[in-house]
Protein backbone atom coordinates (compact mmCIF):
# COMPACT_ATOMS: atom_id res chain seq x y z
CA UNK A 1 0.00 0.00 0.00
CA UNK A 2 2.85 2.36 0.88
CA UNK A 3 4.57 1.70 -2.47
CA UNK A 4 1.30 2.36 -4.30
CA UNK A 5 0.93 5.72 -2.52
CA UNK A 6 4.52 6.69 -3.34
CA UNK A 7 3.92 5.74 -6.97
CA UNK A 8 0.79 7.92 -7.19
CA UNK A 9 2.60 10.89 -5.61
CA UNK A 10 5.56 10.43 -7.98
CA UNK A 11 3.32 10.30 -11.04
CA UNK A 12 1.55 13.46 -9.89
CA UNK A 13 4.90 15.19 -9.43
CA UNK A 14 6.34 14.26 -12.83
CA UNK A 15 3.07 14.52 -14.76
CA UNK A 16 1.22 17.59 -13.47
CA UNK A 17 -2.55 17.59 -13.32
CA UNK A 18 -4.20 18.48 -16.61
CA UNK A 19 -4.56 22.26 -17.02
CA UNK A 20 -8.29 21.75 -17.55
CA UNK A 21 -8.54 20.38 -14.00
CA UNK A 22 -6.37 23.19 -12.65
CA UNK A 23 -8.59 25.83 -14.28
CA UNK A 24 -11.93 24.09 -13.80
CA UNK A 25 -12.38 25.48 -10.29
CA UNK A 26 -12.83 29.04 -11.62
CA UNK A 27 -15.79 28.06 -13.80
CA UNK A 28 -18.89 29.71 -12.35
CA UNK A 29 -16.97 32.53 -10.68
CA UNK A 30 -18.47 36.00 -11.03
CA UNK A 31 -16.02 38.85 -11.53
CA UNK A 32 -15.80 42.54 -12.35
CA UNK A 33 -12.14 42.47 -13.35
CA UNK A 34 -10.21 39.37 -14.43
CA UNK A 35 -7.46 40.18 -11.90
CA UNK A 36 -9.92 39.59 -9.04
CA UNK A 37 -9.48 35.86 -9.62
CA UNK A 38 -6.25 34.86 -7.81
CA UNK A 39 -5.07 32.32 -10.42
CA UNK A 40 -5.52 34.96 -13.17
CA UNK A 41 -4.08 37.96 -11.34
CA UNK A 42 -1.12 38.26 -13.75
CA UNK A 43 -3.32 38.08 -16.85
CA UNK A 44 -4.61 40.94 -18.97
CA UNK A 45 -7.44 40.98 -21.48
CA UNK A 46 -5.97 40.96 -24.97
CA UNK A 47 -9.23 40.78 -26.92
CA UNK A 48 -12.91 40.09 -26.50
CA UNK A 49 -15.72 39.29 -28.92
CA UNK A 50 -19.44 38.61 -28.60
CA UNK A 51 -20.63 35.30 -30.00
CA UNK A 52 -22.91 36.21 -32.91
CA UNK A 53 -25.00 33.03 -32.71
CA UNK A 54 -25.88 33.70 -29.08
CA UNK A 55 -29.43 35.07 -29.31
CA UNK A 56 -29.26 36.59 -25.81
CA UNK A 57 -26.15 38.59 -26.83
CA UNK A 58 -24.74 37.90 -23.37
CA UNK A 59 -22.08 35.31 -24.18
CA UNK A 60 -18.60 36.24 -25.31
CA UNK A 61 -15.07 34.94 -25.69
CA UNK A 62 -12.26 36.77 -23.93
CA UNK A 63 -8.60 36.11 -24.78
CA UNK A 64 -6.34 36.71 -21.79
CA UNK A 65 -2.55 36.65 -21.66
CA UNK A 66 0.26 36.99 -19.16
CA UNK A 67 2.79 37.67 -21.92
CA UNK A 68 3.83 34.07 -22.41
CA UNK A 69 0.68 32.02 -21.91
CA UNK A 70 -2.82 32.51 -23.31
CA UNK A 71 -6.27 31.31 -22.31
CA UNK A 72 -9.75 31.83 -23.72
CA UNK A 73 -12.62 32.40 -21.34
CA UNK A 74 -16.23 32.00 -22.37
CA UNK A 75 -18.23 34.30 -20.14
CA UNK A 76 -21.76 35.51 -19.64
CA UNK A 77 -22.70 39.16 -19.12
CA UNK A 78 -24.69 39.56 -15.90
CA UNK A 79 -24.90 43.34 -15.68
CA UNK A 80 -22.70 46.42 -15.58
CA UNK A 81 -19.14 45.34 -14.80
CA UNK A 82 -20.19 41.80 -13.90
CA UNK A 83 -19.52 38.56 -15.78
CA UNK A 84 -19.65 34.82 -14.96
CA UNK A 85 -17.07 32.36 -16.28
CA UNK A 86 -18.83 29.57 -18.19
CA UNK A 87 -15.71 27.75 -19.44
CA UNK A 88 -11.99 28.27 -19.87
CA UNK A 89 -9.61 26.82 -22.46
CA UNK A 90 -5.84 26.73 -22.01
CA UNK A 91 -4.13 27.83 -25.23
CA UNK A 92 -0.55 27.97 -23.97
CA UNK A 93 2.29 29.76 -25.67
CA UNK A 94 1.52 30.54 -29.29
CA UNK A 95 3.96 29.41 -31.96
CA UNK A 96 5.65 32.15 -34.00
CA UNK A 97 3.41 33.67 -36.71
CA UNK A 98 0.26 32.31 -35.03
CA UNK A 99 -2.76 33.89 -33.40
CA UNK A 100 -6.03 32.92 -31.75
CA UNK A 101 -9.22 33.54 -33.71
CA UNK A 102 -12.45 33.55 -31.71
CA UNK A 103 -15.98 33.37 -33.11
CA UNK A 104 -14.89 34.06 -36.71
CA UNK A 105 -14.36 30.54 -38.00
CA UNK A 106 -16.18 28.23 -40.38
CA UNK A 107 -16.49 24.47 -40.61
CA UNK A 108 -16.95 23.29 -44.22
CA UNK A 109 -17.67 26.94 -45.16
CA UNK A 110 -20.54 27.22 -42.65
CA UNK A 111 -19.98 29.93 -40.03
CA UNK A 112 -19.85 28.77 -36.44
CA UNK A 113 -19.31 31.46 -33.82
CA UNK A 114 -18.63 28.89 -31.12
CA UNK A 115 -15.30 27.81 -32.65
CA UNK A 116 -11.94 29.15 -31.49
CA UNK A 117 -8.74 28.26 -33.32
CA UNK A 118 -5.01 28.75 -33.39
CA UNK A 119 -4.08 29.74 -36.94
CA UNK A 120 -0.92 30.49 -38.85
CA UNK A 121 -1.12 34.11 -39.93
CA UNK A 122 -1.19 34.83 -43.65
CA UNK A 123 -2.07 37.83 -45.79
CA UNK A 124 -5.25 36.26 -47.16
CA UNK A 125 -8.95 36.82 -46.52
CA UNK A 126 -9.19 33.50 -44.66
CA UNK A 127 -6.67 31.75 -42.45
CA UNK A 128 -6.63 28.21 -43.83
CA UNK A 129 -3.65 26.86 -41.88
CA UNK A 130 -5.39 25.92 -38.64
CA UNK A 131 -3.12 24.35 -36.05
CA UNK A 132 -5.68 23.51 -33.38
CA UNK A 133 -9.38 24.19 -32.81
CA UNK A 134 -12.02 23.90 -30.11
CA UNK A 135 -15.74 24.40 -29.99
CA UNK A 136 -17.70 25.75 -27.04
CA UNK A 137 -20.63 23.45 -26.38
CA UNK A 138 -23.39 25.67 -25.08
CA UNK A 139 -25.48 22.86 -23.56
CA UNK A 140 -22.66 21.37 -21.45
CA UNK A 141 -20.71 24.66 -21.20
CA UNK A 142 -17.33 23.16 -22.02
CA UNK A 143 -14.71 23.54 -24.71
CA UNK A 144 -13.96 20.40 -26.74
CA UNK A 145 -11.09 19.97 -29.16
CA UNK A 146 -12.30 19.33 -32.71
CA UNK A 147 -10.58 18.08 -35.88
CA UNK A 148 -9.08 20.91 -37.92
CA UNK A 149 -10.03 19.49 -41.32
CA UNK A 150 -12.47 21.84 -43.07
CA UNK A 151 -11.94 24.74 -40.65
CA UNK A 152 -10.89 28.20 -41.77
CA UNK A 153 -11.14 31.57 -40.04
CA UNK A 154 -11.79 35.10 -41.24
CA UNK A 155 -8.82 37.45 -41.29
CA UNK A 156 -10.43 40.66 -39.99
CA UNK A 157 -7.30 42.61 -40.91
CA UNK A 158 -7.29 41.54 -44.57
CA UNK A 159 -8.85 44.78 -45.88
CA UNK A 160 -6.13 46.75 -44.08
CA UNK A 161 -3.43 44.68 -45.80
CA UNK A 162 -4.46 45.70 -49.31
Amino acid sequence: MRIFLILIISVGYFYPINSYCQLNYIVGKVYNDINEIPSLKNYKIAEGIAIDEDISSKTSFILITNGSNEKVICSEYLGPNSRRILAIQEIGQLPKNSKVIMSRCRKEQIENGYIIAIVETTQTAYFKKVKKAWIFKKESQIFSEIPIKGIDCINDEFDNLL
